[in-house]
């Protein structure tokens, strides 16, 4: 993965985790509304794991921000 990519999946990592606990959620309980598994969300949150644009609208929707947010 080049510097640019990992630059920005880590920067839309930490605004995941940001735009999470603003909305005063836990991991388990996005991970019980997305069906995903808490884990996933670890990963997503610590940028280990790449996001797909569908699960960052889903993700942005349950944060209530827009996906440019």
């Amino acid at each position: 993965m080049s510097e640019v990519q990992n630059a920005k999946r880590t920067a839309i990592a930490a605004r995941l985790r940001e735009a999470r606990m603003a909305a005063g959620l836990s991991q388990g309980q996005v991970a019980k509304v997305l069906q995903m598994h808490r884990p996933t969300i670890t990963e997503i949150e610590a940028g280990n794991r790449r996001v797909s644009a569908e699960e960052l609208s889903t993700f942005a929707s349950t944060y209530d921000v827009t996906v440019a947010w």
